[in-house]
This record gives C-alpha cells, structure tokens and sequence, in this order.
C-alpha cells in the first residue's frame, strides 16, 4: 500500500498555484494537497494542527517572493511553532 502524502503549497499567483496542482495531481496519486496565498493563512492553519497534532503536511512547496509576509518569514516563524515531532520537508519553487 502506497503511503497517502500531504502537501501544502504556499504562494500568491494563482497561474503558479494551478501549474503545481496540476503536476502534483499527474504524477503523486495518493495525495492530499491544500493551497494558501499568503504566510499569514498558512501559519494559521500550521499552528491549529500544531496544536491538535493533525493534519500536518509530508512537504511544503513555498514561493519565496510574497506580499506581506514573505517566505522568509514563514520559515522563521515555522520554526517556533512547536514542529519537531513531525518531519517536514520544504521546497523553495
């Protein structure tokens, strides 16, 4: 049995958005896939399955350049949010 992954993509343009899902719906077909436009959603939706040790992503595609908050901060903020039980992979696009 493939092992079912959960990827989350995080960033602002909605062309980049569809482009990543469609590839990822291609070629990964055991895959749970969540989409944020901004840090700030992102981080929101991290610290709630934080909290209740769920939901957490196997790997996470992060934009760089963001309005706002800006994927630099998110990996600075990521850090503090309490992680270390869950290994996740993050991936500069």
């Amino acid at each position: 049995k493939k092992k079912h992954q959960t990827l989350r993509v995080i960033d602002d343009d909605m062309v980049s958005q569809f482009a990543i899902r469609y590839r990822i719906q291609q070629s990964i077909h055991y895959c749970q896939l969540m989409e944020f436009y901004s840090v700030e959603e992102a981080l929101f939706a991290f610290n709630e399955c934080s909290e209740i040790k769920k939901c957490l992503p196997d790997k996470i595609l992060l934009d760089l350049l963001l309005p706002g908050m800006d994927g630099w901060s998110f990996l600075e903020e990521i850090g503090k949010i309490q992680l270390g039980f869950w290994p996740i992979d993050i991936y500069v696009v």
